[in-house]
């Protein structure tokens, strides 16, 4: 294998494809890889096409009745302890 590697350490392209074609563990990396390499890029095609402008200050917190519920709960429940799967259950119901 020494042979084959070129100057930066990189195998040649015929050591490659030789040890994918002998090594299965080998295809079901490079197919995850790929299919992983495929969808980050189709999804970073799809982000620069379509173009969302959102400030999540303005369309998020800065609703009135967001932040009308917020103050209530911070003022209902100060000092009082929730367990988080009820507070999402909580958030989900009336905020989310």
């Amino acid at each position: 294998m020494e042979e084959s590697l070129l100057s930066n350490g990189v195998p040649n392209l015929d050591t490659v494809v030789s040890q994918y074609k002998a090594n299965e563990n080998m295809r079901h990396f490079a197919r995850s890889n790929i299919t992983i390499w495929r969808d980050i890029n189709g999804a970073a095609k799809l982000a620069s096409e379509y173009r969302l402008d959102f400030d999540p200050r303005a369309d998020y917190w800065y609703q009135t009745e967001r932040r009308f519920l917020v103050a209530y709960f911070a003022h209902r429940f100060a000092r009082s302890y929730a367990p988080p799967s009820s507070t999402l259950t909580g958030h989900d119901k009336t905020i989310g």
